[in-house]
């Protein structure tokens, strides 16, 4: 009886095998073709003709993997067409990245965002050499190209990555992964979900579909992860209610890391924020509970980015002042009084 290794071999060798068969089948047949109709479309179109049933089930494979998921085919094609030296014989086109998370929620779909194991650039000017897309923009350190398609779409094809940052809220270093590591690196798990085109199956590593299902956004990672988060936001909101401990007696730690990110900040109006920001100098202050008056005070921001900008680096300025060594340093200058004042005491006659 053959040994759990002997199996494996035998089996690697098998698929080794059907692979070349599988090449040179394709080739011959192509071959064949081309000998009978005396040019390429022809030879096509029989080679697709013969390999049809497979094909067809194939495909249909894909799209009711597809339905089973609760995706949304945009289409499914069986007629052959040439890609350069290559032939593709039936497709399921589906979108990945934001729009697979839109498509998943029922939503409009507002992006198309592409993954790629390898070289995007290279991908993104192939496309654009057989003139189906041109590329808008490239973004050199995240290795990411933006197109536009003969319809108008626009997407964006990127390469799998891992980004580590040498600081928190620096910029990232960014380098090669698998979809895996990428989907890992992501913001929140409803947006670490992508569809395997080639396997048609979902990738969904975090449970990001049952967090859109229940409604919920919830991070990934280390804690350290959401500076990212906050430096992608445009305003910092900090509502505090009168009632809460930190409206009276702490300052909330959040309120100086977004401080120290120099973000515009919309905070309410209590007794412990008051002691470190300034209404109109390095925050919006509002009353606590007034929700109108807090959508005002960010639409205000929204409005006038100049306004925010100011308020952002007077907020930035300002955490220098609440770093844990000025922290620590006051708190040494106020223990070496009280001792120099207990010493002061104790020599008098």
């Amino acid at each position: 009886m053959p040994t759990l290794w002997e199996s494996l071999a035998a089996l690697a060798l098998t698929l080794i095998a059907l692979f070349f068969l599988n090449d040179w089948i394709g080739r011959h047949i192509q071959g064949v073709g081309l000998l009978l109709t005396g040019h390429s479309e022809g030879s096509m179109v029989l080679t697709w003709l013969l390999l049809l049933p497979g094909v067809a089930l194939h495909e249909a494979s894909h799209w009711i993997a597809a339905r089973v998921l609760g995706l949304r085919p945009s289409r499914l094609r069986i007629w052959p067409e040439r890609r350069g030296k290559m032939m593709r014989m039936g497709f399921v086109d589906f979108r990945a990245g934001g729009a697979l998370r839109d498509m998943l929620a029922g939503f409009p779909i507002r992006d198309l965002d592409f993954r790629v194991e390898g070289n995007a650039l290279k991908v993104a000017k192939l496309l654009a050499q057989s003139k189906a897309a041109e590329i808008v923009a490239t973004d050199a350190t995240r290795k990411s190209v933006d197109l536009r398609f003969g319809t108008g779409v626009t997407a964006e094809i990127s390469m799998a990555r891992q980004e580590r940052f040498a600081r928190p809220g620096g910029k990232p270093q960014v380098a090669a992964a698998s979809i895996h590591e990428d989907l890992r690196g992501r913001d929140f798990t409803i947006n670490s979900m992508a569809y395997d085109l080639a396997k048609g199956r979902l990738l969904d590593p975090h449970q990001g579909r049952e967090d859109l299902r229940r409604g919920i956004i919830r991070a990934i990672g280390s804690p350290l992860e959401r500076f990212r988060v906050v430096r992608a936001a445009d305003i910092c909101v900090l509502p505090l209610t009168p009632t809460s401990i930190g409206s009276r007696y702490t300052s909330p730690l959040k309120l100086f890391e977004y401080m120290a990110m120099g973000k515009p900040i919309v905070a309410s109006d209590v007794p412990a924020l008051r002691e470190v920001l300034d209404n109109g100098g390095q925050a919006l202050l509002v009353p606590p509970g007034d929700i109108d008056g807090l959508a005002q005070a960010i639409g205000r921001l929204l409005s006038d980015a100049s306004l925010a900008q100011e308020l952002g680096r007077a907020a930035r300025v300002a955490a220098e002042r609440y770093s844990w060594r000025a922290r620590a340093q006051r708190i040494l200058e106020y223990a070496t009084s009280r001792k120099d004042a207990e010493i002061g005491q104790a020599h008098r006659p």
